[in-house]
């Protein structure tokens, strides 16, 4: 129980520290922007995408990006690569595998690891459509918490669908993991 109360306190306090952040720092108060597309596969039905060059360290970004932001990205650029490969699983595994994750899209709330994957499962099966994920913004809570806010762009056979993206990830073993996802339709 102990956890739970210091997990939720912790989600409250970032989101707090994020929403205050960006609203009075705007760009300088997170990571540089960027779209992280996961290259197609080799299946023939994978759609083409193009590479982000967002991910390429720049002689700057060594002394501005810190090891965390960087592994973040990271698992951004990995978590598109496995939606644009129709790997559910391999998507799924960015979130924390635990009862109180929550994803919220456009207002609907699944509670639960379990939950969200049957939901995603059912929501888009095997024909998931191509993820972009761009204007990156991260904002670190010490070495092993974030805030995370990006546009997503979800392209799929006869329909394109794009909004925004606010996640609350904690690092757990050496891994980024989500533990809130919000996802809101524009």
């Amino acid at each position: 129980m102990k956890t739970i109360k210091n997990d939720l306190i912790l989600f409250l306090i970032m989101l707090t520290v994020g929403l205050i952040g960006f609203n009075i720092f705007g760009e300088q108060f997170g990571s540089k922007g960027g779209v992280v597309d996961a290259p197609a596969s080799n299946d023939d039905r994978a759609p083409m995408v193009d590479v982000s060059n967002s991910l390429k360290a720049e002689p700057t970004d060594i002394e501005t990006v810190s090891l965390p932001e960087r592994q973040v990205k990271s698992m951004l650029k990995n978590r598109a690569d496995a939606w644009n490969n129709r790997d559910l699983d391999r998507y799924m595994a960015d979130y924390r595998k635990f009862d109180l994750l929550r994803v919220s899209v456009n207002g609907k709330t699944e509670k639960g690891w379990e939950s969200v994957r049957e939901s995603f499962a059912s929501q888009f099966g095997p024909e998931m459509g191509t993820l972009r994920i761009s204007n990156i913004k991260i904002h670190m809570v010490g070495d092993f918490a974030s805030i995370v806010t990006a546009d997503w762009n979800l392209q799929q056979e006869n329909r394109i669908t794009n909004g925004r993206m606010n996640l609350v990830m904690k690092r757990i073993d050496a891994a980024w993991k989500i533990t809130t996802e919000n996802l809101t339709e524009n």
